[in-house]
């Protein structure tokens, strides 16, 4: 487990620091939060019968099982099926709930799967209550095409695509506090107010940088305001496409619906606390339902604001909160094989 001595020794050490704060009793050892994406993933794509080959006229059944690790409820969930409708079109297994063929396409057997419906909603885990995220199974059933006699074997590779709406919340809040208050909290050797952030376990990740405290100051006893910058940064931290367009939300990652355009691209909302104004460079952010941007490479981007807080009173450190809410379809993909062998 260790590659050396002086490894041992740091390890030991550390957990005995570890062991001396809990068991003395102390509040303040704080266990960090976990880190990494989350929203609805993939957890199995596969075949109904557990076989890499089966034979042409076959029946078979490509199950999609996936769950809601994020921290919000999942909607319009569906999903489709790519890289056998047009060699497989259009012969149906005949069993009981199988899913039909549109435009050549093979729907999923589920009828609240399909992208035809409004797709259905998916919960998030609940700590509180001990329980994990929701799944569900999509499923296709397909008969097997029949080989041409001079191939012994045909080889597919089967993509199934899952889309889902989503969105990412942020709230920041500021402390500030005029000269005075600050000079006279450091004087008695007080603490100012601890700024906080919540966020969301999601497949985007947004951050904003601000300095906190700021700083203030008034004369006699008028109000104080303060003009300050802030920046947001968006992240793709999942392994999948962000989706959006001014019209609609919902199959903005489906083709023809979205189109190409809407790829890599997520509707963000800026929304401050009462006394805090977003400069015009940022307007667009505030209005209900916020702006569409684009994701460099489908991964990232950040725009700056300036903000200004009005009407700060010296009577001690205030605090006032920016809320920052991507909204966006998701579409994560997951891939199988399967050979089908021709019989004689």
């Amino acid at each position: 487990m260790f590659s050396n001595k002086t490894s041992r020794i740091k390890y030991i050490a550390l957990l005995t620091i570890v062991l001396v704060i809990l068991v003395s009793g102390c509040t303040t050892f704080i266990i960090p939060a976990p880190t990494g994406s989350g929203g609805v993933v993939i957890e199995a794509f596969e075949p109904d019968l557990q076989v890499s080959e089966i034979y042409s006229g076959e029946p078979i059944t490509f199950q999609l099982k996936f769950r809601n690790t994020g921290s919000v409820k999942a909607e319009n969930v569906f999903a489709e099926l790519f890289g056998l409708d047009e060699d497989w079109c259009c012969e149906s297994v005949g069993l009981p709930g199988e899913g039909p063929w549109r435009n050549n396409e093979k729907l999923p057997n589920e009828e609240k799967c399909r992208y035809t419906s409004e797709g259905f909603p998916l919960l998030p885990p609940d700590p509180a209550a001990g329980t994990s995220g929701e799944t569900f199974v999509c499923s296709w059933s397909y008969r097997a095409p029949d080989i041409p006699r001079n191939l012994p074997s045909v080889g597919y590779r089967p993509m199934a695509r899952l889309f889902y709406t989503y969105h990412t919340t942020l709230s920041n809040s500021i402390t500030f506090g005029s000269h005075q208050d600050i000079r006279g909290i450091q004087d008695v050797g007080g603490a100012l107010p601890m700024s906080t952030t919540d966020t969301t376990l999601s497949p985007m990740s947004i951050n904003m940088e601000t300095k906190s405290p700021i700083r203030f100051w008034t004369t006699g006893m008028e109000q104080g305001e303060v003009t300050f910058p802030i920046e947001i940064n968006i992240e793709n931290v999942g392994e999948g496409i962000a989706c959006a367009t001014d019209s609609k939300i919902h199959q903005s990652c489906k083709l023809p619906v979205g189109g190409e355009n809407a790829k890599n691209k997520i509707k963000l909302e800026v929304i401050p606390d009462a006394g805090l104004q977003i400069h015009d460079e940022c307007s667009e952010f505030t209005n209900t339902g916020g702006k569409i941007i684009t994701l460099w490479k489908g991964q990232s981007n950040s725009i700056v604001c300036d903000v200004t807080a009005t009407g700060l009173e010296n009577k001690g450190p205030v605090q006032k909160s920016i809320v920052v809410k991507a909204t966006y379809e998701y579409a994560v993909d997951a891939e199988t094989s399967i050979r089908v062998v021709g019989r004689e």
